[in-house]
């Protein structure tokens, strides 16, 4: 005779295995980076992570978003404290992940911290940094260093306690022979003896050469990463470029956090704060 319990539970283990093995299939397809934690798991390193903010806009502080790039700035200094970060290069493997965003206004959170900073606009093929800052983007860093422009009447001051900022100017036949050539990259060594801090916002990685090329003369790379947006495959050959490159990564920004709850990135970025404090401090205690 038939034993219904054991129809019944045979059908409660089938279906459990069936429903576990397809959501394995799903994740393993879904290559979409929706939460942090999803660049965690494969290896990543987050050292900041950004709520959901309007593109292309300048935070003012006080705000909930201004939190987060004073901690993005913290874990910088931690960073530095290994190996020197004086000039970085902000961008992100595909486009319209927030690179410029990221870079604008975490160019103005060092400079409201003291520092003497200077935002540079080297996505000479697709600039937007003038638009930010609602100016034109000629005379640009192209003018100072081809044309002769001086570097004094070329930039943009927006104020005390803020950075100066180059944006692109007139666009060279070539950017990647602008940005590889001796000119800029004597431009670069003169800027470095100015500001204590260098950020420059290049084109996406897998666009163009022009990202590498300005990296390889940076003391590191910020990567940005749209949550819900990004592929983690585009992630990884960005990587391997960087790699090809001898290119430093900083590590990830997760660009566009949705709270889970009320204030959930808060708690996210509360724990990884307290761990990269921890990590840093480790080699003091055991040297002591």
């Amino acid at each position: 005779r038939p034993s219904h319990l054991k129809n019944l539970i045979t059908a409660l283990l089938l279906g459990l295995a069936l429903s576990l093995s397809t959501t394995v299939v799903v994740e393993r397809l879904d290559t979409m980076v929706r939460h942090p934690e999803d660049l965690e798991r494969r290896g990543w390193t987050i050292i900041g992570s950004i709520p959901r903010i309007q593109p292309n806009t300048t935070l003012n502080p006080g705000e909930v978003a201004e939190e987060q790039f004073r901690i993005l700035r913290t874990n910088l200094q931690f960073l530095a404290a290994e190996k020197k970060i004086q000039t970085m290069v902000v961008s992100s493997p595909s486009p319209s992940e927030g690179k410029s965003t990221i870079a604008t206004n975490l160019a103005l959170t060092l400079a409201r911290s003291g520092k003497k900073v200077i935002l540079l606009d080297c996505d000479l093929r697709k600039p937007v940094l003038h638009r930010i800052f609602n100016q034109r983007r000629k005379p640009g860093i192209t003018d100072v260093v081809l044309l002769g422009v001086p570097l004094a009447s070329a930039l943009y001051r927006p104020g005390p306690d803020l950075p100066d900022i180059l944006f692109a100017g007139t666009t060279p036949p070539s950017p990647v022979d602008f940005l590889t050539s001796a000119p800029f990259t004597s431009f670069l060594r003169d800027l470095n003896k100015t500001y204590e801090h260098i950020i420059i916002d290049t084109p996406p990685i897998l666009v163009s050469t022009d990202t590498p090329a300005v990296a390889s003369n940076s003391d590191g790379i910020l990567l940005v990463s749209r949550m819900g947006y990004s592929d983690i495959r585009a992630l990884h050959e960005a990587k391997n470029v960087l790699h090809g490159a001898q290119v430093r990564i900083l590590g990830i920004v997760a660009n566009g956090l949705k709270p889970r709850r009320h204030y959930g990135y808060y708690r996210y970025k509360y724990r990884y704060y307290h761990y990269r404090y921890a990590h840093s401090a480790r080699p003091a205690t055991s040297n002591e």
